[in-house]
């Protein structure tokens, strides 16, 4: 069974996303493969397991997720760094039709002690403050970039597609490629 994560005021940083056509069913061996990749990388400090994300509640006309899909959550790939332990990489990879959509999103979490010290006027910092900690996001997450990125490509090799095509730059505050 997944570990349950709740989402609640993370702030997407980064992302990225394909749609490797027909590629349907390949959810399981994809995660697989970026599981392995990343146990092979050997990341400091750096562990990824299966989780079950549930978003929170709020104005389900306004939602795009469904009351089933709500109920149980979305299987992600959470990629996590314990000296940033308020940054957690998502990685999903779900069908969608004949195709499966691969994402990932680089989420921080805003820290409790932020929260409950923040005037109303003030704007919560997201971003890392520390050089160290920076060094160490951008490692962090362009490999675990790369991971995705591989087994992206070693799934479109075993269905015949050229994987040169793929846009391999991120969308966001890092911009990885």
């Amino acid at each position: 069974m997944s570990k349950k994560v709740a989402l609640g005021e993370e702030k997407i940083l980064d992302s990225w996303s394909i749609l490797i056509e027909k590629a349907q069913d390949k959810s399981e061996e994809f995660y697989n493969s970026v599981m392995k990749l990343v146990e092979e990388e050997k990341m400091p400090n750096v562990k990824a397991e299966m989780v079950a994300a549930y978003p929170p509640g709020g104005f389900k006309l306004l939602s795009a997720i469904s009351e089933s899909a709500r109920a149980k959550g979305r299987n992600y790939l959470m990629i996590s760094n314990d000296y940033l332990d308020h940054y957690r990489f998502f990685v999903g990879a779900k069908d969608y039709g004949k195709n499966l959509n691969v994402s990932w999103y680089l989420v921080c979490e805003t820290h409790f002690l932020d929260a409950l010290f923040k005037k109303p006027h003030e704007k919560i910092v997201y971003t890392p403050v520390y050089l160290f900690d920076q060094e160490e996001l951008t490692a962090y997450v362009t490999c675990a970039h790369h991971c995705v990125l591989k087994a992206v490509e070693n799934i479109m090799l075993n269905l015949g597609q050229d994987p040169s095509k793929i846009d391999r730059k991120s969308k966001g505050f890092l911009g990885v490629s």
